[in-house]
């Protein structure tokens, strides 16, 4: 592709974007056709030790701010209060480096994850409120706290 910009602007608008999550509301500015989220199928597997983790108890809290570099105390924050519930906790590192370096058992940090295999097994998930993040927990049907930073988020947040 030569030129991205010419895959983006086009005559009608296409907006990738669920209708019960963000309903698109004409406007005077631009005309759009609304797609619903365009999802692919996530065939990975979830990791090993994962799998052991969620075999062994309750299901856990999911925690992640993604690509939001800045969310390291919202993170702890997030990871003590989960703790406090006396609830178990997957950890998505992300951007932030989330994590905990204690050797307690009732938390697993991750990486790269299947978010659709995961979030059908987890109690609730805590994120940061990016599209694709929202749409996959609403998709499994798991309860979400979102934690905006920045950008779109507050808009997901109050979706």
């Amino acid at each position: 592709m030569e030129n991205v910009r010419d895959y983006v602007y086009g005559d009608p608008v296409l907006l990738a974007c669920d209708p019960a999550l963000g309903p698109w509301l004409p406007s005077d500015l631009t005309d759009a056709r609304q797609t619903g989220a365009w999802i692919l199928d996530d065939e990975r597997p979830l990791p090993d030790g994962l799998e052991a983790f969620l075999a062994a108890g309750p299901p856990p809290v999911y925690v992640g701010f993604g690509s939001i570099a800045v969310a390291k105390e919202a993170g702890r924050a997030a990871i003590e209060a989960v703790r406090a519930k006396g609830r178990r906790t997957v950890i998505a590192r992300g951007w932030a480096e989330l994590g905990l370096t204690d050797d307690r058992d009732d938390w697993f940090a991750v990486g790269d994850v299947n978010h659709q295999a995961l979030f059908r097994r987890v109690a609730a998930v805590m994120h940061h409120g990016g599209a694709g993040t929202t749409v996959a927990a609403a998709r499994a049907g798991a309860p979400q706290l979102v934690v905006p930073q920045i950008g779109d988020q507050p808009y997901w947040a109050r979706r």
